[in-house]
């Protein structure tokens, strides 16, 4: 599945109006500073999305549940009026990958742009003064939810559980590579910034999700194949800390048409539940 696409492809489909940006770059839990770093600087008319990216969808738990994935369809569908999706973030972000995993829940197509926000040289930037954007607060603010649940399926209950995993579904002893996204410290547990406990879920391996990236670019497939190694031949489920920085490893898996799933609660969740069930060390 090809998700990252170069600058020179995804400028040729912009300016032939064949494509509407995204813009995902985030700061963790600070939307206003995050909004004025869009206003500063972005893709002239390229969409604010960053506070769609999370919600309070009972679904998954965790710190950053996932968005009413309803309203996520209902606005990504309209506001890209039938042209490619195409996502922007920060070079080794994962807001991005979390947009991309999101659209693939609701079975939306999305790419990425490879090497960031950081990277681009043909977009036209703009800065606050142009005002030529689209903020998605102001969309949902707008939106008619009677008239959004007459048009769709129920997609917080018909959800892709190809792609979405529970913690019981981790719990239950079913044969599967479980994936830790987190840095290897973390994981050992040798510290733990921001969880009650330290520590991975039992039998996880550790993948971190910044060993994908190179200078801000998706590594070669060669090189992706090299870092998952015998992960590719098997069924696979990602988590970090929140369901936020395991998406670029389940968005890199894909890429190599993996079997791959995210646990979108996460560690955040795992270590509420089974506080008894974790495992420090290697």
């Amino acid at each position: 599945m090809k998700i990252w696409i170069d600058e020179r492809d995804a400028y040729q489909l912009y300016a032939s109006d064949e494509a509407i940006i995204f813009d995902c770059r985030g700061i963790m839990d600070d939307e206003r500073t995050t909004f004025q770093n869009f206003l500063d600087s972005h893709i002239k008319k390229s969409i604010y999305i960053y506070p769609l990216l999370s919600g309070d969808n009972k679904i998954s738990g965790g710190r950053h549940p996932l968005p009413d994935l309803n309203l996520f369809y209902h606005s990504v569908s309209n506001l890209s009026k039938g042209k490619h999706i195409i996502a922007i973030d920060h070079k080794d972000g994962f807001y991005a990958t979390r947009f991309l995993y999101l659209c693939h829940l609701v079975h939306l197509n999305c790419y990425i742009i490879d090497g960031g926000f950081e990277n681009l040289n043909q977009f036209p930037i703009e800065k606050n003064d142009d005002k030529a954007f689209i903020n998605v607060n102001d969309y949902i603010s707008s939106v008619k939810k009677d008239e959004m649940a007459d048009e769709m399926m129920n997609y917080n209950e018909g959800y892709n559980c190809a792609i979405f995993k529970t913690h019981n579904e981790i719990n239950n002893g079913e044969k599967q590579i479980v994936i830790d996204a987190r840095n290897h410290e973390r994981y050992k547990g040798e510290y733990e910034p921001i969880d009650p406990i330290a520590g991975h879920i039992p039998g996880a391996i550790n993948i971190p999700f910044t060993n994908i990236f190179e200078q801000g670019f998706i590594k070669s497939d060669a090189a992706l194949k090299d870092i998952f190694g015998d992960v590719l031949n098997k069924k696979s489920i990602v988590y970090c800390g929140s369901g936020l920085s395991a998406t670029p490893l389940y968005a890199a898996l894909k890429s190599l048409d993996a079997d791959v799933a995210l646990y979108a609660g996460s560690f955040s969740e795992w270590c509420s539940i089974y506080p008894e069930k974790i495992e420090t060390g290697e």
